[in-house]
């Protein structure tokens, strides 16, 4: 065993050399820089800024310069940026000038609104930070930011207030430093940008210029703020007890029944190490999973939405995103089929240690899947930051069950170059003391890119032992080595034919088992087409491998054993994002396994007001495998809205339909929240299953409270 995992890592280590070499070149760009002012009067925050004698000495930050549709030029439109501090909470504002108020386009939902963006990035770490984002009716949204990745399901305390006036929009925003960690040091500067999004014109303008290939979620790519003089020693202790009553019928029902309480509790050990604890942990108020149809022979990934685990969960990722995680928190207070166990609760520490260090430990104690007994997790990860988005750290995990225990230790590497270049890398082995003999239990990956404006390249290898069981973790194949190769060009059209670029792509995707055996393999040669105001094109013409050793069955029709090769045409449109309605779609028509498919997917949103908008989708496919009399289909249809009386107040709805595997699922949810997502929740449920024969239907009422206690000292 030894001998192998020897034999892997010098493997690991060749192949991040060679990736080294060639992804290692870049060039420097100066960043703007600006000095933030003490407040000796904290602002009103009431969304006027203009007036206000706590912004009148501050200098303004402006010259907003386009990420699209004209990359490089000035914003068409002025946006004022002010930024102040207190003894407690950092405050910035914005001022954004229209030529007509009744061009703006602002909504409850973010991805189809006007906004401004502020992220922060208080290590000038190059990898992690915060960022906090806003529009005309003052609707909140907050994410954790990791390499250049956004998870939106983050949330912390912070106030935003916005104010139409005659000729502009205005928004002050008051995140109170205990919200964020930050070194220690008296005087400070901070990497900070702000962008904003002008939804009539399609264009994104940023304070900090972003080239084309690159988003303000690109920390490096950050200004500075200095003379930054947060408060060194203010502890902060959030306490969030919770009441709630349910009611349930069908499966599980026992599990959702019940009057209860807990809490949660946050604890500053340092303004830069946070404490949590939990106990009798509720998620009643998460929404339900989006449904999935799979149509292969591999574990389908379902991403986490609990509040507990989200926070500070770039910490603990380690692994090939959707394929093969060290950690999936997803693996804690769920079973396979879905059903939440309960959960008596758990501690977590993570944050800095110096401006360099960052640490991570969790443990927490569910029910196992049986009910008859408890496992017990525990989370352990250390990572240190270098320069330039580089960084190095270790993972281990622990599952202790009544019968057996299972670890998993992993490592990781990143490593960039220049402005462009990157590598990222890690290794993990897995043992389990539960009878069962197995063979090469590891894994690795190594994966390269180099991202300039025209050009946007990757390539990667990973390699995932047999045995490889990772205890609190995914692994969507195992036995299998993956090669991944892709390129895409950018050219620039500078609105000929009122197109903004053309995106020609190709990308290749191979699958073997250790016999040599082909598995899958997957080949796109893909053309986009990019219009100024959103609107985009898309073919591909794709080659699909498929090396079937077994058979397995789709929507209840069985694929033969088989090596198949099967050729395929998609084409895809989406209107621009500056209307109303958007809708949008692909159709494809070729080869599927034995047989050929025809596939149409649809899509529309429809923005009634700024409180109100709907979505509909809808998966359809239509199979002809030979070995029948005639083709099935199968589909997947969803309909969602999201109706906001207040910034606070919100109504939203999701119902599904998989009708592969009969599955309806509905889910409603009224929140009447007060900060960080604490409030009042009223939350109806309904799950009926067509692939169990009794109880198919799963169904739950429940009524939550939870209050933030905000406590400083």
């Amino acid at each position: 065993m030894a001998m192998r995992l020897t034999s892997h890592f010098c493997k690991f280590l060749l192949c991040s050399a060679c990736v080294t070499f060639a992804f290692g070149e870049g060039t420097d760009d100066p960043r703007p820089r600006a000095q933030a002012k003490y407040l000796s009067i904290a602002p009103v925050v009431d969304g006027i800024v203009e007036g206000d004698p706590a912004w009148q000495d501050l200098t303004a930050l402006s010259d907003f310069t386009q990420t699209i549709p004209n990359n490089g030029t000035p914003a068409t439109l002025e946006t004022k940026v002010y930024v102040g501090y207190t003894d407690d909470s950092l405050h910035i504002a914005f001022i954004a000038y229209e030529d007509d108020l009744n061009d703006m386009k602002p909504s409850s939902a973010g991805w189809e609104s006007d906004g401004v963006v502020v992220v922060i990035d208080p290590y000038q770490s190059e990898l992690t930070g915060v960022a906090f984002s806003t529009n005309q009716t003052g609707v909140e949204w907050d994410a954790s930011l990791f390499n250049g990745n956004t998870d939106w399901n983050w949330s912390t305390v912070w106030d935003a207030e916005a104010k139409v006036n005659d000729d502009n929009w205005s928004v002050e925003m008051v995140i109170p430093f205990t919200s964020l960690q930050y070194p220690r040091q008296e005087v400070q500067s901070w990497g900070i940008n702000f962008s904003r999004y002008v939804r009539s014109r399609n264009e994104n303008s940023t304070w900090a210029a972003i080239p084309r290939q690159f988003s303000v979620w690109r920390l490096g790519l950050a200004g500075t703020i200095e003379n930054i003089r947060p408060p060194p020693s203010k502890r902060n202790v959030r306490f969030n007890p919770y009441l709630i009553a349910s009611q349930g019928e069908g499966r599980d029902a026992d599990l959702v029944e019940r009057s209860d309480f807990g809490f949660d509790v946050l604890y500053s050990l340092t303004p830069t190490l946070n404490f949590t604890a939990t106990f009798n942990t509720d998620f009643a108020q998460v929404e339900s999973d989006q449904l999935q149809i799979n149509t292969g022979r591999f574990s389908l990934f379902f991403p986490e939405t609990r509040p507990f685990f989200l926070e500070n969960s770039a910490l603990f990722t380690i692994g090939v995103p959707r394929e093969t995680l060290v950690f999936h928190s997803r693996r804690i207070g769920i079973a396979r089929d879905g059903t939440r166990l309960p959960m008596d609760g758990g501690i977590k520490l993570a944050g800095h240690v110096g401006r360099q260090n960052e640490v991570g430990f969790m443990y927490l104690r569910a029910d196992d899947a049986s009910f008859e007994g408890y496992e017990d997790f525990a989370v352990a990860r250390y990572s240190r930051t270098l320069t330039n988005r580089s960084k190095f750290g270790i993972l281990a995990t622990n599952r202790d069950s009544d019968s057996y225990q299972s670890q998993t230790f992993a490592g990781d590497l990143q490593w960039g170059f220049g402005e462009y270049g990157e590598i990222r890398s890690f290794i993990a082995t897995s043992h389990a003391n539960d009878g069962i003999e197995r063979d090469d239990e590891y894994t690795y990956a190594v994966y390269g890119s180099y991202n300039s404006p025209r050009w946007r390249s990757s390539a990667s290898y990973h390699e995932v032992g047999a045995g490889f069981n990772p205890a609190i973790g995914f692994v969507q194949r195992r036995n299998s080595r993956k090669m991944h190769v892709a390129s895409r060009r950018t050219v620039t059209l500078d609105g000929k034919w009122g197109l903004r670029e053309w995106q020609p792509q190709s990308n290749y995707t191979a699958y073997w088992d250790f016999d040599g055996y082909k598995e899958s393999g997957y080949l796109q040669l893909d053309s986009n087409f990019v219009w100024k105001n959103g609107a985009n094109v898309r073919t591909s013409i794709n080659v699909a491998e498929e090396g079937v050793r077994y058979p397995f069955f789709i929507a209840g029709e069985e694929v033969l054993v088989g090596e198949y090769e099967s050729p395929e045409l998609n084409i895809g449109v989406n209107s621009p994002f500056d209307r109303r309605w958007g809708i949008g779609g692909a159709f494809g028509v070729g080869g599927f396994y034995q047989g050929d498919r025809r596939s149409l997917v649809l899509w529309s949103n429809y923005t009634f007001s700024e409180h109100l908008n709907m979505s509909v989708g809808y998966d359809f496919s239509e199979v002809d495998f030979p070995n029948l009399n005639e083709p099935f289909n199968y589909s997947l249809m969803r309909f969602g809205f999201r109706s906001a009386f207040t910034p606070k107040v919100v109504l939203s709805g999701r119902l599904q339909y998989n009708d592969a595997d009969d599955i309806l699922s509905a889910n409603v949810r009224f929140a009447w929240l007060r900060s960080a997502s604490t409030g009042f929740y009223l939350v109806y449920s309904e799950v009926d299953d067509g692939r169990y024969a009794e109880s198919s239907h799963r169904r739950s009422i429940v009524l939550k409270y939870s209050h933030m206690f905000d406590m400083n000292f």
